[in-house]
């Protein structure tokens, strides 16, 4: 029934095309539609924080680390290498903490 009514079908094409009768259409595209608000409320309150939770203890461990090279290294070349990807880091940390849906329910709920 989703796959007809993604494809641009009426309720009462697919109605006939599956040979059940309307009610049974609307209530079950009804309850699809339910299922999809419920399963983006589930995303984007719980699998989006966790993954953000995730990005961003790897950033941070990745910034450690290259921190430590550049600091440890007498190789001007690397240093400045490693500080650039470290400048990199704190701009993705930074994006991260300023911007994109998180920050967005954050502010809606304060």
């Amino acid at each position: 029934m989703l796959e007809l009514s993604s494809q641009g079908y009426s309720q009462r094409d697919i109605a006939n095309t599956l040979q059940i009768g309307l009610g049974t259409v609307n209530k079950d595209l009804l309850f699809l539609r339910q299922q999809a608000r419920d399963n983006l409320q589930y995303h984007i309150h719980d699998r989006i924080p966790e993954e953000y939770q995730s990005c961003m203890i790897g950033m941070k461990t990745n910034l450690k680390e290259i921190l430590e090279i550049a600091q440890s290294t007498s190789d001007p070349k690397t240093k400045l290498q490693a500080r650039a990807i470290a400048v990199d880091c704190y701009k993705y940390i930074m994006e991260m903490t300023t911007g994109g849906v998180i920050v967005t329910d954050a502010i809606k709920y304060v």
